[in-house]
């Protein structure tokens, strides 16, 4: 008996929330508002903002009216039922309590800590300066060069003229003549790089070398001003680990695009990339803390029959070459 006086209450009560529904349906609609004026937040109206304050069709509202009341009857006699269904059903344990979810939490395997390799790896990638292009039409600066080092570098390129042109004669032939500075200056709005200064007087001496017998230091052949620009953009699309700011003044042409040498534009340093993210621009120890050190280190080897990066110079057929003297660390 309780029970059928359960779904007699039950079914009164549906009938009273259907009818209340049906009561909302049938009520006259009111005047609709008129339509607001479009007011975004920023700039001219968007087509969501106009939609947003476009004026609703009639019956509209009565509709949504209706459809409230009757989804709020669904509702309660959902809950109705639900409480009555409750309260037949016998009483359980409460298995996924508080203490229960704690007991949980203490007994889960905690996620492995990232391994110290992996870790290394990726702060080395994230020390990483990306190429940041500048805009098409990049305002052309031409800057003078400190007259000090240009002497400096100067003096060290006669040293090699003068040991090149009589010992090595084909790859004296082989130097290119001097850059002008606008092509630099081009370069640089180009790349959005400023050249360090010693690298703009070497390059105002020789643009580079070119034909057989290249200049190079040991295996990285000396670059011009448009090589080197252009090599910044290819290893830039390459995105192998470059370094944004590297300017790659030399390089040993290899299929792989290894053996660069480059110039820290930021900090001067020189050193090698190998395209592999393993080279010393990959959070890199420098071999060279500048390019005049390093122009300089190249005169010194050539004079005194001394290494330079653990080769010696050597001459075949009228070309500088360098040869490992010495193996190991």
């Amino acid at each position: 008996m309780p029970d059928v006086l359960k779904l007699v209450r039950l079914a009164l009560t549906a009938v009273t929330l259907a009818a209340i529904a049906l009561r909302l349906w049938r009520t006259p609609p009111v005047a609709e508002e008129p339509a607001r004026e479009p007011h975004p937040i920023l700039g001219r109206p968007t087509a969501s903002d106009l939609a947003r304050y476009a004026p609703r069709p009639p019956g509209t509202r009565r509709f949504a009216k209706g459809v409230a009341a009757g989804f709020t009857a669904g509702l309660l006699v959902a809950g109705v039922g639900a409480v009555a269904v409750a309260g037949a059903m016998p009483s359980t344990p409460d298995t996924g309590g508080p203490a229960t979810r704690a007991v949980a939490r203490a007994t889960e395997t905690p996620a492995p800590a990232p391994s110290a390799t992996r870790t290394a790896m990726e702060a080395a990638t994230a020390s990483v300066r990306p190429c940041v292009r500048p805009a098409p039409g990049a305002r052309v600066l031409v800057r003078p060069v400190d007259l000090k080092v240009k002497r400096a570098v100067d003096r060290q390129w006669r040293l090699i003229e003068t040991w090149l042109k009589r010992n090595a004669p084909k790859t004296h032939a082989a130097l290119r003549a001097p850059a002008r500075a606008r092509t630099i200056a081009v370069a640089e709005a180009q790349t959005g790089l400023r050249f360090p200064d010693d690298l703009r007087a070497s390059l105002l001496r020789h643009d580079g070398t070119s034909g057989a017998g290249a200049f190079a230091f040991l295996d990285a052949r000396a670059q011009s001003v448009r090589e080197i620009r252009d090599e910044w953009r290819l290893q830039c699309d390459l995105d192998l680990g470059w370094e944004g700011s590297a300017v790659p003044f030399a390089t040993g042409g290899g299929e792989d695009f290894t053996d660069l040498m480059v110039v820290d534009a930021k900090d001067g340093d020189v050193g090698y990339f190998d395209g592999q993210g393993e080279g010393l621009m990959y959070g890199y120890t420098p071999s060279w803390p500048s390019y005049y050190a390093l122009l300089k280190d190249t005169a010194t080897a050539l004079r005194t029959g001394g290494e330079l990066g653990g080769h010696t110079a050597a001459v075949a057929d009228g070309a500088l070459t360098w040869k490992l003297s010495r193996t190991g660390p």
